[in-house]
């Protein structure tokens, strides 16, 4: 089992110079937003094995959760994060 983070992330700007930065972050340290628009996550199982074969090709992105170094909240890529919780439920892709 490999020891490296599982997902890349880009922390919403803190600022109006929309200056970001890329970080790893593991999965189990992200949490989908209540404020997601979409509650029905559909076609994970396509997305998951195209993730499997290739990675992940755009970061999601995410910002503190108030008064945490952690967890991170998932602003957009809420279908990244659910295909890639199935495929570490698989055996497919480390879970640390």
């Amino acid at each position: 089992m490999s020891t490296k983070p599982v997902l890349t992330a880009v922390p919403a700007p803190a600022t109006d110079h929309q200056e970001v930065q890329l970080i790893w972050v593991l999965a189990t340290d992200l949490v989908p937003s209540a404020d997601n628009l979409r509650h029905d996550l559909p076609d994970i199982a396509a997305l998951a094995d195209s993730i499997a074969q290739v990675g992940i090709l755009e970061p999601l992105s995410v910002e503190t959760m108030a008064g945490h170094a952690g967890p991170w909240r998932i602003i957009a890529g809420h279908r990244r994060h659910a295909a890639v919780q199935d495929l570490i439920d698989d055996g497919r892709w480390p879970a640390t």
